[in-house]
């Protein structure tokens, strides 16, 4: 994948611009993914996310905190800013919410069987 491809990845994943254009835009958006997570995956969970079994009962946090992913994501989901995030959460920082929005996509692609 291209530093080009790889940014419009990026934006995309970022904005949630999930819609028939991004998708004729990105017909291969799985690829897309698997290769994302194969390669950023680590780097984003050794440098932002941790799961200790000490904090949170090993919920997935960022690194450094007790704030738990599934908080910032759920700020995310009503309609929050990162701006408005990191005020009302002053322990973190934007790339902690990207690292976030980051893991979500990758278990987004996660297969499971009922």
């Amino acid at each position: 994948m291209s530093p080009k491809q790889k940014e419009e990845f990026r934006n995309f994943v970022y904005n949630n611009r999930f819609n028939s254009d991004t998708c004729s835009k990105y017909p291969k958006v799985n690829e897309l993914l698997s290769h994302y997570k194969k390669h950023n995956l680590g780097k984003i969970m050794t440098e932002r996310i941790t799961s200790d079994p000490q904090v949170c009962g090993g919920e997935p946090c960022i690194k450094g905190t007790r704030i738990p992913i599934r908080i910032i994501l759920s700020h995310i989901a009503a309609g929050k800013d990162c701006a408005t995030i990191v005020k009302q959460l002053p322990r973190i920082q934007k790339k902690d919410i990207i690292a976030c929005l980051e893991y979500a996509a990758y278990l987004a692609t996660e297969k499971s069987v009922l």
